[in-house]
């Protein structure tokens, strides 16, 4: 996220208008994307400060890769990501199938009461 940061600083952009994006399923294997999942929660933080996290796994390759789905195939692989990546850390998820993620994604707020 250095390059991005420095970007913003020079733009003059407030730190706190920022969101972190790991950009899952741009230039990186299957296997690189479920690992920036894994590991999501050590992302949020950045110069000591904690940024609200985007998460963007809807339909992805690496789902279709994972399971051997087409792309219309994915809405409850995206839903398992989404709630994976909340409980890393992602307070944003960005989806194409929204009713029925964001159920899934209420009902984990719901259980870890948020």
């Amino acid at each position: 996220f250095a390059r991005s940061f420095a970007a913003a600083d020079a733009a003059g952009l407030a730190r706190e208008r920022l969101i972190l994006d790991p950009g899952i399923g741009f230039g990186k294997t299957a296997e690189q994307n479920m690992h920036v999942l894994r590991r999501m929660d050590e992302l949020i933080s950045y110069d000591g400060i904690d940024y609200p996290m985007l998460l963007g796994a809807s339909r992805k390759s690496f789902i279709g890769a994972a399971l051997g789905l087409p792309v219309t195939e994915r809405m409850e692989a995206t839903g398992a990501a989404c709630v994976l990546g909340i409980l890393r850390g992602a307070s944003i998820v960005r989806v194409h199938d929204v009713k029925p993620i964001a159920r899934m994604c209420r009902m984990t707020d719901a259980i870890l009461g948020a």
